[in-house]
């Protein structure tokens, strides 16, 4: 089996790359950028398993690769993240590419005959939803920001070419995302709290917490990435869609005591605003876990102790 990635170069698109290469599955690295020095070094141990395409899958007529490549799944994680003050300068290039992107992905799919294609959505799609109970994929969705209407409106899409011509399609829910490889891109302006308190810890500025009390379900990539790839191999038994998460909360003020502990002198300021700060509940992967047979291998502590000696060993240009 080959594997095609889009939005390879991408924070989970390369994490997914890395994956199933150190599985052993060849890799097309699809991307609409070329790979640059930092990227090449995070693939240097499989990059004999690994070919970089230039390609762009919003482009009318997109044809992806040659039937020769040997593409029987795709990990479908091309996307742009328009949060915050983002969502309205780039609401339409949102819609290209998580909506008409995700359709020319399907379309080529089926016409070369691929098995399978895993469409990595987000549980933004689910919408603000507050208490304890946690979220499972019965949840109907209520999305409020334009990515998250744009991530249901591309599942949808996929899941219906899906039912009409195959491929087979699985959904993959991801929560708050953070680790290795998470930095400034065209398509991701919004980076995640963990990189930027990370961020502060090395290069010694505070950490910031505008929100103490405000809790998260954050996942390790590498996690994220595992689940991405058993969900291209494992046979369908029922249900197509599946979160992919920790299933626990971690507060603002936590992960930043965390961190302080772990990058000794690092310093916080708390700063009130005016966004929100009740907790959205906690999301479910209990049917993912019983379906593959996947368990997350980083706690919050351990990933961002991972995370601290990954940034401190690389000495990334982005975290100055």
């Amino acid at each position: 089996m080959a594997a095609l990635v889009t939005g390879a170069l991408g924070f989970v698109g390369i994490n997914v790359v890395r994956a199933l290469a150190t599985s052993g599955t060849p890799v097309i690295a699809l991307d609409r950028s070329e790979p640059d020095a930092e990227a090449r070094a995070y693939l240097e141990d499989v990059d004999d398993l690994v070919a970089f395409r230039t390609a762009d899958v919003t482009e009318l007529g997109w044809d992806g690769p040659l039937r020769h490549d040997g593409v029987d799944a795709v990990v479908h994680a091309a996307a742009v993240t328009p949060l915050g003050a983002a969502e309205r300068r780039a609401a339409a290039e949102a819609a290209l590419v998580n909506v008409a992107g995700t359709a020319q992905v399907l379309e080529w799919a089926a016409r070369a005959g691929v098995r399978r294609v895993v469409h990595v959505s987000s549980a933004a799609v689910y919408g603000p939803v507050r208490g304890p109970e946690p979220i499972d994929e019965g949840r109907i969705p209520e999305p409020e920001t334009i990515y998250g209407i744009t991530k249901l409106a591309g599942e949808s899409i996929a899941r219906r070419l899906g039912s009409l011509t195959g491929p087979e399609v699985v959904v993959a829910r991801l929560t708050h995302v953070y680790g290795p490889m998470e930095r400034p891109t065209d398509g991701r302006t919004s980076l995640s709290p963990v990189f930027e308190w990370v961020r502060a810890a090395v290069a010694g500025d505070p950490l910031r917490s505008t929100a103490p009390d405000l809790a998260r379900d954050f996942i390790h990539v590498s996690d994220a990435a595992d689940a991405l790839r058993r969900m291209l191999v494992t046979p369908l038994a029922g249900g197509n869609v599946f979160n992919v998460s920790s299933g626990s909360w971690t507060s603002e003020a936590r992960a930043v005591d965390l961190l302080r502990h772990l990058q000794p002198g690092a310093r916080a300021i708390v700063e009130h605003n005016e966004g929100p700060t009740a907790s959205r509940s906690p999301v479910s992967s209990g049917r993912l876990r019983r379906w593959a047979g996947w368990q997350p291998r980083f706690s919050f502590e351990e990933g961002c102790r991972q995370y601290l000696e990954w940034v401190r060993a690389r000495g990334a240009t982005w975290t100055s």
